[in-house]
């Protein structure tokens, strides 16, 4: 709020208690009240005197008046006081400090494209000195770190679900490699050529086609699963990746109310 002192409220603060004028002296002379007893030779000292008396009290207001134009000065240019500086200062020292290896470590690791540079992003991460720092960026911070260990976690479930693929693909291939071998074999020939003798010439046919539909509708379900999976997986990391860049808005923004940067 601006303080604004005006020359009105200067005088109505710091004017004297007594008015002294010719007209307001008190009587003197005890037997006629209404009667001067002063000479009218001493009228002009009297003048003198009161002349004196008004010039000290202005001089008085002078000084006030100067004073009080000097501190409507001082709040005018500063009408909001600055805290603590030495508190702002180091708290704006640290988290640039933080910063600053922030940017370092980044940039050592460089491309995060396996799960052992993830890992060390956290561990150079988690040994950052947050000490001096403000608690509110300190909780950010590890919001940030926990975020981190939380995308490296999403990068092994999908490393383990690409792991249960590969398995799940080796087992039918294998499915389907004995089923092919079966159906062009001697022994399902002859089986064949025995049934149909038997009079259920189609009993063989029909045997290894309902194995290749079995086959091919349990590769359909899994399929579905793996997408539905696959799906759940992909919202979750993009849900990691959100949370990782707010908490890196929100670090900003924390940083800038202390007059730092990140």
């Amino acid at each position: 709020m601006t303080l604004k002192i005006t020359d009105a409220d200067l005088l109505s603060n710091h004017k004297p208690d007594l008015k002294i004028g010719l007209k307001d002296l008190p009587p003197l002379d005890p037997v006629n009240p209404r009667k001067s007893t002063f000479p009218a030779k001493n009228e002009t000292l009297l003048l003198g005197g009161i002349a004196g008396g008004v010039l000290f009290l202005l001089i008085v207001a002078g000084v006030f008046f100067a004073l009080s134009n000097d501190a409507k000065r001082n709040v005018i240019l500063n009408p909001n006081p600055s805290p603590n500086p030495t508190i702002n200062n180091t708290e704006s020292v640290a988290i640039n400090k933080v910063s600053h290896a922030v940017h370092q470590i980044f940039t050592q690791i460089g491309e995060l494209n396996n799960n052992e540079k993830w890992q060390q992003l956290i561990q150079e991460l988690r040994r950052v000195n947050l000490s001096s720092c403000p608690q509110d960026f300190r909780a950010a911070f590890m919001e940030l770190i926990h975020g981190f260990e939380n995308r490296l976690a999403n990068i092994k479930e999908w490393e383990q679900f690409d792991e249960k693929i590969t398995r799940t693909k080796s087992q039918i291939n294998k499915e389907i490699k004995a089923h092919n071998e079966n159906a062009c074999s001697f022994d399902a020939f002859a089986e064949a050529v025995l049934r149909g003798f038997l009079g259920d010439p189609l009993g063989k046919y029909n045997d290894i086609t309902q194995e290749e539909n079995e086959i091919k509708a349990k590769i359909n379900q899994l399929d579905r699963s793996f997408q539905s999976e696959a799906d759940e997986l992909a919202k979750k990391g993009k849900k990691i990746t959100e949370n990782i860049n707010e908490t890196l808005q929100k670090l900003e923004r924390i940083a800038v109310q202390y007059n730092a940067k990140f």
